[in-house]
């Protein structure tokens, strides 16, 4: 990452234009699902945002568990001996 990106990421704006993205994207994706058979209507509330963010929290605990215990199955001195 750049210093420029870290540097708006430290101060929201990365997280702000994410949210306007994915604001935006919610109207697309329904407008694109509908069909003569069924409707998807939009519902955005504030409950919508916490299960998202919640559904984030808990992958990336399961991500970093599963690096977790990658990283316990390496071999420190096997891996600093190997060449590039």
């Amino acid at each position: 990452m750049t210093e420029a990106k870290l540097e708006r990421v430290a101060h929201g704006t990365e997280r702000i234009r994410c949210h306007i993205f994915g604001y935006a994207l919610c109207p697309y994706l329904a407008n694109k699902f509908q069909s003569d058979l069924y409707r998807i209507p939009l519902v955005l509330k504030p409950l919508t945002y916490a299960f998202a963010a919640l559904v984030m929290q808990v992958s990336a605990a399961m991500v970093a568990c599963l690096i977790v215990r990658k990283l316990k199955e390496l071999d420190l001195v096997t891996v600093l001996k190997t060449r590039k």
